[in-house]
């Protein structure tokens, strides 16, 4: 009941925070929608193809932070926007898995508390960037505060599943350290492409071949 109750308060309190907002600043709300409008003339997509495009981005910064493979890190990424909810097919099954994930948050509340707050927190974290907001549709450092949410649910998931075993503690130590090696090997092959200017956007260029910025700042490089 808390939680139902909690829900419904943070929804109104919001309400009532940017009503209160409008009213002290004097600014004009629809004047303020129109600015945001606007800046979409800056893009290839408009705000829908935005929204629906960011359900896989959720997942891509997922993947990057329960998969961190060095090949995959970049300063750009060129991820071709969603058209339609099923161009790419990815669309909506990545809306599909978002859903899940709430409604499994909800129905663990109960029992894992602190496995639900990590979903919510992941989720609530990302969802001002990864609305219909005009911006640029990837950058990890979004998923820098969010990824506490993504990498304490698989701490606690390991957690209970070591627990539920005898042989668990036994496991569970070396478990960290092969972690823990593996992780610091790929950090320090990350930490190779930003060695110069030119290591930084050669590696941009390599998981980012379609990225305009990425070529031009490339080439700028080599012409100065």
């Amino acid at each position: 009941k808390p939680f139902l109750w909690g829900a419904p308060g943070t929804v109104l309190l919001t309400g009532v925070y940017e009503a209160y907002f409008w009213a002290v600043t004097g600014l004009d709300p629809t004047a303020h929608a129109a600015s945001v409008a606007g800046t979409y003339q800056l893009y290839s997509f408009g705000p829908w193809e935005r929204m629906m495009s960011q359900w896989r981005v959720v997942w891509l910064y997922v993947g990057l932070i329960v998969w961190p493979m060095p090949g995959l890190f970049a300063l750009e990424h060129d991820l071709a926007p969603s058209v339609s909810l099923l161009s790419p097919a990815t669309t909506l099954s990545s809306f599909i898995g978002i859903l899940g994930l709430l409604v499994v948050a909800v129905m663990v509340w109960r029992r894992w508390r602190p496995l639900s707050f990590l979903v919510f927190w992941f989720l609530g974290n990302l969802a001002l960037e990864s609305s219909f907001l005009p911006l640029d549709m990837v950058f990890e450092h979004r998923a820098y505060l969010p990824s506490f949410g993504v990498v304490g649910a698989v701490v606690y998931i390991a957690y209970l599943l070591f627990r539920s075993f005898r042989w668990g503690r036994w496991v569970c130590f070396p478990a960290v350290l092969v972690v823990a090696a593996m992780l610091s090997a790929g950090t320090r092959q990350v930490n190779a492409t930003f060695a110069s200017e030119r290591t930084v956007w050669e590696n941009v260029v390599r998981v980012s071949p379609w990225s305009g910025r990425a070529w031009f700042s490339l080439g700028w490089i080599d012409y100065f």
